[in-house]
Protein backbone atom coordinates (compact mmCIF):
# COMPACT_ATOMS: atom_id res chain seq x y z
CA UNK A 1 0.00 0.00 0.00
CA UNK A 2 2.58 2.31 1.02
CA UNK A 3 4.61 1.80 -2.55
CA UNK A 4 1.14 2.82 -4.26
CA UNK A 5 0.81 5.54 -2.19
CA UNK A 6 4.31 6.88 -3.22
CA UNK A 7 4.00 6.31 -6.79
CA UNK A 8 0.89 8.26 -6.64
CA UNK A 9 2.73 11.26 -5.16
CA UNK A 10 5.48 10.83 -7.80
CA UNK A 11 3.15 11.08 -10.62
CA UNK A 12 1.09 13.50 -9.02
CA UNK A 13 4.69 16.04 -9.08
CA UNK A 14 4.88 14.89 -12.12
CA UNK A 15 1.94 16.33 -13.31
CA UNK A 16 2.10 19.27 -11.40
CA UNK A 17 5.73 19.82 -12.89
CA UNK A 18 3.74 19.59 -16.67
CA UNK A 19 1.58 21.74 -15.68
CA UNK A 20 4.20 24.49 -14.25
CA UNK A 21 5.93 24.33 -17.91
CA UNK A 22 2.84 25.35 -19.49
CA UNK A 23 2.60 28.00 -17.32
CA UNK A 24 5.85 29.19 -17.62
CA UNK A 25 5.52 29.12 -21.33
CA UNK A 26 2.01 30.61 -21.52
CA UNK A 27 3.39 33.77 -19.62
CA UNK A 28 5.79 34.27 -21.48
CA UNK A 29 3.86 34.09 -24.58
CA UNK A 30 1.34 36.15 -23.14
CA UNK A 31 3.58 39.39 -23.50
CA UNK A 32 3.62 41.27 -26.57
CA UNK A 33 6.73 41.81 -28.08
CA UNK A 34 7.77 45.49 -27.91
CA UNK A 35 10.68 47.23 -29.70
CA UNK A 36 13.69 48.70 -27.76
CA UNK A 37 12.10 46.87 -24.81
CA UNK A 38 15.17 45.95 -22.55
CA UNK A 39 16.05 46.78 -19.20
CA UNK A 40 20.16 47.55 -18.47
CA UNK A 41 23.06 46.08 -17.25
CA UNK A 42 22.70 47.64 -13.30
CA UNK A 43 18.82 46.86 -13.48
CA UNK A 44 19.52 43.10 -14.40
CA UNK A 45 22.24 43.23 -11.25
CA UNK A 46 19.67 44.78 -8.84
CA UNK A 47 17.04 42.06 -9.81
CA UNK A 48 19.54 39.16 -9.72
CA UNK A 49 20.42 40.86 -5.75
CA UNK A 50 16.67 40.55 -4.74
CA UNK A 51 15.46 37.53 -7.01
CA UNK A 52 19.07 35.82 -6.23
CA UNK A 53 19.11 32.40 -8.47
CA UNK A 54 15.03 31.95 -9.20
CA UNK A 55 15.56 32.01 -12.97
CA UNK A 56 12.32 34.53 -13.63
CA UNK A 57 12.87 35.55 -17.19
CA UNK A 58 13.75 39.23 -17.49
CA UNK A 59 11.06 39.73 -20.01
CA UNK A 60 8.46 40.57 -17.24
CA UNK A 61 10.39 43.22 -15.74
CA UNK A 62 11.11 44.34 -19.51
CA UNK A 63 7.20 44.26 -19.44
CA UNK A 64 6.04 45.82 -17.08
CA UNK A 65 8.68 48.31 -16.72
CA UNK A 66 8.03 49.73 -20.62
CA UNK A 67 3.98 49.96 -20.04
CA UNK A 68 4.24 51.71 -16.46
CA UNK A 69 7.31 53.99 -17.15
CA UNK A 70 8.72 52.51 -13.88
CA UNK A 71 11.54 50.13 -13.26
CA UNK A 72 11.33 48.00 -9.75
CA UNK A 73 13.66 44.90 -9.25
CA UNK A 74 10.63 43.85 -7.07
CA UNK A 75 8.04 43.44 -9.71
CA UNK A 76 7.01 40.01 -9.40
CA UNK A 77 8.15 37.68 -12.64
CA UNK A 78 4.71 36.11 -13.99
CA UNK A 79 6.28 32.70 -14.63
CA UNK A 80 7.37 32.42 -11.10
CA UNK A 81 4.40 33.41 -9.99
CA UNK A 82 1.97 31.08 -11.74
CA UNK A 83 4.13 28.30 -10.63
CA UNK A 84 6.33 28.23 -7.59
CA UNK A 85 4.76 31.59 -5.63
CA UNK A 86 1.26 30.06 -6.37
CA UNK A 87 2.01 26.23 -5.23
CA UNK A 88 3.59 27.68 -2.34
CA UNK A 89 0.70 29.58 -1.17
CA UNK A 90 -2.42 27.69 -2.04
CA UNK A 91 -3.40 23.89 -2.03
CA UNK A 92 -3.49 22.73 -6.09
CA UNK A 93 -4.95 19.57 -5.21
CA UNK A 94 -8.01 20.53 -3.49
CA UNK A 95 -8.85 24.16 -5.04
CA UNK A 96 -11.40 22.48 -7.98
CA UNK A 97 -14.08 21.90 -5.37
CA UNK A 98 -13.71 24.97 -3.18
CA UNK A 99 -13.61 27.11 -6.39
CA UNK A 100 -17.14 26.29 -7.50
CA UNK A 101 -19.56 28.68 -7.69
CA UNK A 102 -22.78 26.92 -6.74
CA UNK A 103 -21.53 25.95 -3.50
CA UNK A 104 -20.63 29.86 -2.26
CA UNK A 105 -23.98 29.85 -0.42
CA UNK A 106 -22.57 27.06 1.52
CA UNK A 107 -19.25 28.48 2.00
CA UNK A 108 -20.50 32.28 3.15
CA UNK A 109 -23.69 32.25 4.32
CA UNK A 110 -23.56 35.34 5.94
CA UNK A 111 -22.25 37.20 2.90
CA UNK A 112 -24.67 39.25 0.15
CA UNK A 113 -23.80 37.40 -2.91
CA UNK A 114 -26.29 37.54 -6.67
CA UNK A 115 -29.39 35.66 -6.06
CA UNK A 116 -29.24 31.72 -6.90
CA UNK A 117 -31.99 31.34 -9.42
CA UNK A 118 -30.90 27.67 -10.44
CA UNK A 119 -27.67 25.43 -10.27
CA UNK A 120 -26.75 22.44 -12.53
CA UNK A 121 -24.51 19.94 -10.96
CA UNK A 122 -23.42 16.22 -12.17
CA UNK A 123 -25.89 16.93 -14.63
CA UNK A 124 -28.94 17.35 -12.27
CA UNK A 125 -31.00 20.84 -12.34
CA UNK A 126 -31.83 21.86 -9.19
CA UNK A 127 -34.04 25.08 -7.82
CA UNK A 128 -33.91 25.53 -4.25
CA UNK A 129 -32.55 22.33 -3.06
CA UNK A 130 -35.46 20.21 -5.76
CA UNK A 131 -34.49 18.43 -8.64
CA UNK A 132 -35.98 20.03 -11.74
CA UNK A 133 -36.13 19.73 -15.16
CA UNK A 134 -34.58 21.68 -17.59
CA UNK A 135 -37.89 23.24 -19.33
CA UNK A 136 -38.91 23.96 -15.03
CA UNK A 137 -36.12 26.28 -15.29
CA UNK A 138 -36.71 28.06 -18.17
CA UNK A 139 -40.45 28.49 -17.00
CA UNK A 140 -39.06 29.92 -13.48
CA UNK A 141 -36.64 31.96 -14.97
CA UNK A 142 -39.32 33.86 -16.86
CA UNK A 143 -39.97 35.80 -14.07
CA UNK A 144 -36.79 37.60 -14.21
CA UNK A 145 -36.43 40.33 -17.15
CA UNK A 146 -32.75 39.02 -17.42
CA UNK A 147 -29.99 36.04 -15.94
CA UNK A 148 -26.74 35.34 -15.76
CA UNK A 149 -25.82 31.90 -16.65
CA UNK A 150 -22.39 31.28 -15.98
CA UNK A 151 -19.81 27.92 -15.19
CA UNK A 152 -19.95 27.17 -12.10
CA UNK A 153 -16.09 25.77 -11.88
CA UNK A 154 -12.80 26.03 -13.74
CA UNK A 155 -13.62 29.21 -15.09
CA UNK A 156 -11.38 32.12 -15.78
CA UNK A 157 -10.99 35.82 -17.62
CA UNK A 158 -15.06 36.36 -17.80
CA UNK A 159 -14.97 32.93 -20.23
CA UNK A 160 -18.39 30.77 -19.70
CA UNK A 161 -20.44 33.91 -18.83
CA UNK A 162 -23.51 34.79 -20.90
CA UNK A 163 -26.32 37.05 -20.09
CA UNK A 164 -29.85 35.87 -21.28
CA UNK A 165 -32.80 38.04 -21.38
CA UNK A 166 -35.60 36.23 -20.09
CA UNK A 167 -38.63 38.47 -22.35
CA UNK A 168 -37.37 36.68 -25.34
CA UNK A 169 -35.17 33.49 -24.92
CA UNK A 170 -36.73 30.08 -26.04
CA UNK A 171 -36.20 26.64 -24.90
CA UNK A 172 -34.02 26.49 -28.21
CA UNK A 173 -31.57 29.38 -27.46
CA UNK A 174 -31.54 28.61 -23.62
CA UNK A 175 -30.51 24.97 -24.56
CA UNK A 176 -28.22 26.69 -27.18
CA UNK A 177 -26.36 28.61 -24.22
CA UNK A 178 -26.12 25.89 -21.81
CA UNK A 179 -24.22 23.46 -24.05
CA UNK A 180 -21.92 25.31 -24.74
CA UNK A 181 -20.91 24.69 -20.84
CA UNK A 182 -20.13 21.17 -20.56
CA UNK A 183 -19.46 21.94 -16.27
CA UNK A 184 -21.65 22.64 -13.70
CA UNK A 185 -23.63 25.82 -14.02
CA UNK A 186 -25.22 28.59 -11.80
CA UNK A 187 -27.86 30.82 -13.11
CA UNK A 188 -28.06 33.63 -11.36
CA UNK A 189 -29.89 37.44 -11.01
CA UNK A 190 -27.99 40.26 -11.89
CA UNK A 191 -26.91 42.78 -8.94
CA UNK A 192 -27.89 46.39 -9.69
CA UNK A 193 -24.54 48.39 -9.06
CA UNK A 194 -23.54 51.61 -7.73
CA UNK A 195 -24.34 54.52 -9.36
CA UNK A 196 -20.35 55.81 -8.93
CA UNK A 197 -19.61 52.26 -10.67
CA UNK A 198 -22.64 52.22 -13.13
CA UNK A 199 -21.44 56.03 -14.16
CA UNK A 200 -17.98 54.40 -15.39
CA UNK A 201 -19.54 52.05 -17.53
CA UNK A 202 -23.39 50.73 -17.38
CA UNK A 203 -23.12 47.78 -19.27
CA UNK A 204 -21.06 45.64 -16.99
CA UNK A 205 -21.41 44.75 -13.23
CA UNK A 206 -17.62 46.45 -12.49
CA UNK A 207 -15.79 44.71 -9.47
CA UNK A 208 -13.26 45.32 -7.11
CA UNK A 209 -10.29 43.04 -7.31
CA UNK A 210 -8.59 42.68 -4.07
CA UNK A 211 -5.78 40.44 -3.69
CA UNK A 212 -5.12 38.96 0.30
CA UNK A 213 -2.22 37.54 1.88
CA UNK A 214 -2.05 35.31 4.34
CA UNK A 215 1.37 35.80 5.85
CA UNK A 216 3.54 33.21 8.63
CA UNK A 217 2.38 34.99 11.18
CA UNK A 218 -1.03 34.35 10.86
CA UNK A 219 -1.87 38.27 9.54
CA UNK A 220 -3.49 39.01 6.54
CA UNK A 221 -1.93 42.00 4.67
CA UNK A 222 -3.67 43.09 1.45
CA UNK A 223 -1.68 43.37 -1.39
CA UNK A 224 -3.86 45.45 -4.13
CA UNK A 225 -6.81 46.45 -4.39
CA UNK A 226 -8.14 47.33 -8.81
CA UNK A 227 -11.42 48.44 -10.40
CA UNK A 228 -12.53 46.05 -13.85
CA UNK A 229 -14.10 47.69 -15.84
CA UNK A 230 -15.92 46.58 -18.90
CA UNK A 231 -15.51 48.10 -22.80
CA UNK A 232 -18.52 48.70 -25.38
CA UNK A 233 -21.13 46.62 -24.80
CA UNK A 234 -19.27 43.66 -22.93
CA UNK A 235 -21.14 42.72 -20.15
CA UNK A 236 -18.34 41.02 -18.74
CA UNK A 237 -15.50 43.26 -17.10
CA UNK A 238 -12.51 40.83 -16.69
CA UNK A 239 -9.30 42.16 -18.52
CA UNK A 240 -8.49 39.11 -20.77
CA UNK A 241 -11.97 39.29 -22.16
CA UNK A 242 -11.38 42.74 -23.38
CA UNK A 243 -11.87 45.23 -20.33
CA UNK A 244 -9.51 47.48 -18.26
CA UNK A 245 -7.95 47.70 -15.12
CA UNK A 246 -7.62 51.14 -13.14
CA UNK A 247 -5.76 50.80 -9.36
CA UNK A 248 -7.35 52.11 -5.85
CA UNK A 249 -5.32 54.40 -4.09
CA UNK A 250 -5.56 54.42 0.35
CA UNK A 251 -8.07 56.81 0.21
CA UNK A 252 -10.01 54.24 -1.94
CA UNK A 253 -10.29 56.80 -5.21
CA UNK A 254 -9.14 55.71 -8.36
CA UNK A 255 -5.85 56.58 -9.91
CA UNK A 256 -4.59 58.20 -12.93
CA UNK A 257 -4.72 55.66 -15.40
CA UNK A 258 -6.44 52.09 -16.39
CA UNK A 259 -4.77 49.39 -18.59
CA UNK A 260 -5.75 46.64 -20.77
CA UNK A 261 -3.62 43.28 -20.92
CA UNK A 262 -1.44 44.58 -23.33
CA UNK A 263 0.15 46.99 -21.34
CA UNK A 264 -1.82 49.81 -23.49
CA UNK A 265 -2.54 52.74 -21.03
CA UNK A 266 -5.80 55.15 -20.77
CA UNK A 267 -6.46 58.04 -18.80
CA UNK A 268 -9.97 58.15 -19.62
CA UNK A 269 -12.96 55.46 -19.97
CA UNK A 270 -12.82 54.51 -23.97
CA UNK A 271 -16.19 54.30 -24.34
CA UNK A 272 -18.15 56.71 -21.43
CA UNK A 273 -14.82 59.23 -21.41
CA UNK A 274 -15.66 59.66 -18.06
CA UNK A 275 -11.69 60.94 -16.25
CA UNK A 276 -10.86 57.63 -13.59
CA UNK A 277 -8.45 60.11 -11.77
CA UNK A 278 -9.80 60.56 -8.46
CA UNK A 279 -13.22 58.87 -8.46
CA UNK A 280 -14.47 58.05 -4.81
CA UNK A 281 -15.77 54.44 -4.62
CA UNK A 282 -18.28 53.22 -1.54
CA UNK A 283 -18.01 51.37 1.30
CA UNK A 284 -14.36 49.84 0.32
CA UNK A 285 -13.62 49.75 3.62
CA UNK A 286 -16.05 47.30 4.21
CA UNK A 287 -15.11 45.20 1.46
CA UNK A 288 -11.55 44.87 2.70
CA UNK A 289 -12.87 44.15 6.19
CA UNK A 290 -15.34 41.44 4.33
CA UNK A 291 -12.59 39.57 2.70
CA UNK A 292 -10.08 39.54 5.34
CA UNK A 293 -12.92 37.89 7.68
CA UNK A 294 -13.15 35.43 4.44
CA UNK A 295 -9.47 34.83 4.24
CA UNK A 296 -9.45 33.06 7.82
CA UNK A 297 -11.85 30.75 6.21
CA UNK A 298 -9.41 28.97 4.15
CA UNK A 299 -5.72 29.44 5.37
CA UNK A 300 -4.68 26.32 2.87
CA UNK A 301 -5.42 29.45 0.54
CA UNK A 302 -2.72 31.97 1.50
CA UNK A 303 -2.70 34.12 -1.64
CA UNK A 304 -6.27 34.86 -2.61
CA UNK A 305 -8.08 37.19 -5.68
CA UNK A 306 -11.95 38.41 -4.33
CA UNK A 307 -14.17 39.93 -7.01
CA UNK A 308 -16.54 42.33 -5.08
CA UNK A 309 -18.99 44.61 -6.45
CA UNK A 310 -20.89 47.19 -4.32
CA UNK A 311 -24.50 47.74 -4.91
CA UNK A 312 -27.18 50.38 -5.28
CA UNK A 313 -27.18 50.24 -1.31
CA UNK A 314 -23.74 50.43 -0.92
CA UNK A 315 -23.56 47.18 0.29
CA UNK A 316 -20.40 45.09 -0.83
CA UNK A 317 -21.49 42.17 -2.32
CA UNK A 318 -18.96 39.09 -3.17
CA UNK A 319 -19.34 38.26 -6.75
CA UNK A 320 -16.49 35.13 -7.16
CA UNK A 321 -13.35 34.75 -5.01
CA UNK A 322 -10.40 32.90 -6.97
CA UNK A 323 -7.67 30.41 -5.08
CA UNK A 324 -5.59 29.43 -7.85
CA UNK A 325 -3.73 31.52 -10.28
CA UNK A 326 -4.98 34.42 -9.80
CA UNK A 327 -4.28 37.73 -12.34
CA UNK A 328 -0.87 39.00 -11.69
CA UNK A 329 -0.15 41.65 -14.55
CA UNK A 330 -2.60 44.35 -14.16
CA UNK A 331 -2.12 44.32 -10.21
CA UNK A 332 1.49 45.50 -11.04
CA UNK A 333 0.22 47.85 -13.81
CA UNK A 334 -1.58 49.77 -11.42
CA UNK A 335 -0.25 49.32 -8.13
CA UNK A 336 3.81 48.25 -8.94
CA UNK A 337 5.10 45.29 -7.15
CA UNK A 338 2.52 42.64 -5.78
CA UNK A 339 4.05 42.45 -2.30
CA UNK A 340 5.93 45.42 -2.69
CA UNK A 341 8.02 46.00 0.49
CA UNK A 342 7.31 42.52 1.58
CA UNK A 343 9.34 41.25 -1.44
CA UNK A 344 11.67 39.74 -0.26
CA UNK A 345 10.28 38.27 3.02
CA UNK A 346 8.07 36.43 0.36
CA UNK A 347 10.95 35.04 -1.37
CA UNK A 348 12.78 33.78 1.24
CA UNK A 349 9.16 31.79 2.54
CA UNK A 350 9.03 30.68 -1.52
CA UNK A 351 12.05 29.63 -2.15
CA UNK A 352 13.04 28.20 0.77
CA UNK A 353 10.08 25.72 0.88
CA UNK A 354 10.59 25.06 -2.50
CA UNK A 355 14.56 24.28 -1.78
CA UNK A 356 13.65 21.58 0.93
CA UNK A 357 11.00 19.83 -1.71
Amino acid sequence: MASVVGLFNRLEKYKMALIDIARRKEARDHIPKRKNARISKPQLAEIKQIWGGTHGNKMFWEFYTTATGIFDARYVPDDLYYTDIDACYNDRKGYAYLDHKCYYETYFPDVLQPKTIAKRINGYWIIKDNIVSQKEVIDYCRQYHAVFIKQADYSCGGHGVFKMDMTTTNSDSFDSVVKKIRTDIIIQEPIIQHESLSRINPNAVNTIRIVTWLDQKGDIAVLSKVLRVGIGDAYVDNASSGGIVVGIDDNNCLKEYAYAVSGERFSVHPTTEVVFKGIALPSLDKAVGMVEKLQMKFPHYRLTSWDISIDEKERPVLIEFNIHHGQLDFHQFCNGPLFGDRTQEMIEEVYGRVQQK
